[in-house]
């Protein structure tokens, strides 16, 4: 039937294009989720769906326990089919917490599917509950996560753009918590009417780890950002003063997201 560590990563891509009417799951997902691949994808999708309402707690659950975090994740991530901002925002924890939790999401929901599915197929080994990886391991399933969720996003909505005064004010808005954390304040100027060929949402959590990781480096003051219309390109400057470093961090999902936009990496400039 396959491991377990490859229906996981099925089941991240059956998520992603959980509302995708193109994508073809691979024979061993239908296997272990229990569907006739003659059923077609609204059935995986059902599946899937009701799978994640199972995992909801019940009523009297703290509303901060693991249990319930990891439903709104699934919920709002993928039932959804909110940002990863968005669903942020909604479970109250920055953009970069989020990126960290996703994987240990989907890891659950894999081994409750794959736990159901031993009921009635072969016994296979039992699959323990992973213990927390190494940075360096979770930056490699993030930039791999990265990729699908840009190339889906590029299908989904393939020649959109984002109106850059609106996608800044967003931006902002999520970003505001952790910089009035740190005694930073956000300030937005933008010239009018500029459209950039990228899509919004990856421009806005473009914008967001931009921000989380400058304020990372300052205890006050204050981050401007800034855009223009230069060389008949849009330009964004994000500046931080004082900040205690000379540029803005190296940061992988800002290269990864341009470079998939065909977008130099000074279209933001630090």
């Amino acid at each position: 039937m396959g491991t377990f560590e490859e229906f996981e990563q099925h089941l991240q891509d059956a998520l992603i294009h959980l509302y995708d009417p193109a994508y073809r799951p691979p024979e061993m997902l239908w296997k272990v989720i229990g569907c006739d691949p003659q059923q077609g994808l609204e059935a995986l999708q059902t599946v899937l769906v009701r799978a994640i309402e199972a995992l909801k707690p019940a009523p009297h659950v703290p509303p901060t326990a693991r249990s319930r975090r990891v439903y709104g994740l699934l919920s709002y991530r993928y039932v959804q089919d909110l940002t990863q901002e968005e669903t942020a925002e909604r479970l109250g924890i920055t953009p970069r917490h989020l990126r960290r939790e996703q994987p240990e999401a989907v890891h659950a929901l894999a081994l409750r599917l794959w736990e159901q599915s031993r009921q009635v197929l072969p016994a296979e080994e039992p699959v323990q509950a992973r213990e927390t990886q190494p940075a360096e391991t979770q930056s490699l399933e993030y930039q791999s996560q990265v990729r699908q969720e840009l190339a889906s996003l590029r299908e989904r909505a393939p020649g959109a753009v984002a109106d850059v005064r609106e996608t800044l004010g967003g931006a902002v808005k999520s970003g505001s918590a952790l910089a009035s954390k740190r005694g930073v304040g956000l300030t937005v100027e933008c010239a009018p009417n500029l459209i950039a060929a990228i899509h919004p949402s990856v421009l806005r959590q473009v914008l967001i780890q931009a921000i989380g990781q400058l304020v990372q480096h300052m205890s006050s003051g204050q981050v401007a950002l800034y855009a223009e219309r230069a060389d008949g390109n849009v330009k964004i400057t994000i500046s931080g003063h004082p900040a205690a470093a000379d540029r803005l961090p190296d940061d992988n999902f800002i290269r990864e997201a341009l470079a998939a936009h065909s977008l130099p990496d000074t279209f933001l400039n630090g």
